[in-house]
């Protein structure tokens, strides 16, 4: 199976890793990964405020756009209405409609 890596920007990453100055990576188990102490812009972590302040939502925002997806608005109902109806065997259905 083969994987195209991509930078930040959709450039195919080459052999190095190199996506035209952007996007350095590190090799794990053969496959090439964004290097996690390497900012975007190609400056190294030097701290741990660096990291928790810069790198991290990096990584994270990439992990959304290519890996996980982004997580959908919860929408605004207009009316939600309830429909509570007793069964014969003794139980309770509940219907919700959302609109």
């Amino acid at each position: 199976m083969e994987v195209a890596l991509r930078a930040a920007d959709d450039k195919p990453l080459d052999e190095e890793g190199g996506a035209g100055g952007a996007g350095a990576t590190m090799s794990l188990d053969g496959t090439r990964v964004p290097d996690p102490l390497v900012l975007d812009n190609g400056d190294t972590v030097d701290s741990v405020d660096d990291w928790e302040s810069q790198r991290r939502p990096e990584l994270l925002e990439a992990f959304a756009d290519h890996v996980y997806g982004h997580t959908l608005p919860t929408p605004e109902p207009d009316e939600v209405t309830f429909d509570d109806q007793p069964l014969s065997e003794g139980g309770k259905k509940v219907s919700i409609e959302v609109t």
